[in-house]
């Protein structure tokens, strides 16, 4: 499982609740986070509307369509000209490299800036 071997990687406590919540405990737990990061999927849009800010990593789909509104969420998007192409996986392969090739130092650095706003 992946989200197994993100949290094994990290170096400071870390829990996997990964598929062990329901949706209203999601919302309850995003609540009291300080900050969500993640791909554009059902989490980052329930952590917008329990109120908690996120960074929200886009590939394929538009984030101008889908983003959450407002200045407690930012996006990071690749600079690839095909982006976004509204396709799942590039040339049907399933694998959207966009996102397999974004840089984490780009992300890493939106990570920082936001941190630095709440902190």
């Amino acid at each position: 499982m992946r989200a197994t071997e993100l949290v094994n990687k990290c170096v400071g406590a870390a829990y996997n609740i990964a598929g062990r919540t329901t949706l209203a405990e999601l919302a309850g737990v995003l609540s009291l986070s300080s900050l969500n990061v993640g791909v554009d999927s059902g989490a980052t849009h329930i952590a917008a509307a329990v109120g908690t800010p996120t960074i929200t990593i886009y590939g394929p789909s538009d984030w101008r369509d889908w983003a959450p509104v407002g200045d407690k969420h930012c996006v990071v998007v690749s600079e690839m000209k095909c982006v976004p192409c509204h396709i799942k996986g590039c040339k049907g392969s399933g694998r959207s490299l966009c996102l397999e090739n974004l840089e984490v130092d780009k992300v890493q650095e939106v990570i920082r800036k936001d941190l630095e706003k709440i902190l």
